[in-house]
């Protein structure tokens, strides 16, 4: 089974992400696939995994850094 969550929680633009998605993979003990979509250049893709450690900073700024371009 595949669960697609945004980080965000919501449609709309935030300026933190809410950590619902997190918790489903650690508690389900699953890795975070990270995916984009490119909608301009109809694009879509994979990124790395996350399995997440717990350190839920640290895990955050690993996930932010990939989609921080």
């Amino acid at each position: 089974m595949i669960i697609l969550v945004p980080p965000e929680g919501t449609r709309s633009k935030v300026k933190e992400w809410k950590l619902g998605f997190y918790l489903i993979a650690k508690r389900a003990n699953v890795p975070i696939v990270m995916g984009y979509l490119d909608f301009r250049r109809k694009l879509g893709g994979f990124g790395p995994r996350l399995v997440p450690s717990g350190d839920t900073k640290a895990d955050l700024v690993e996930l932010q850094a990939f989609y921080s371009t």
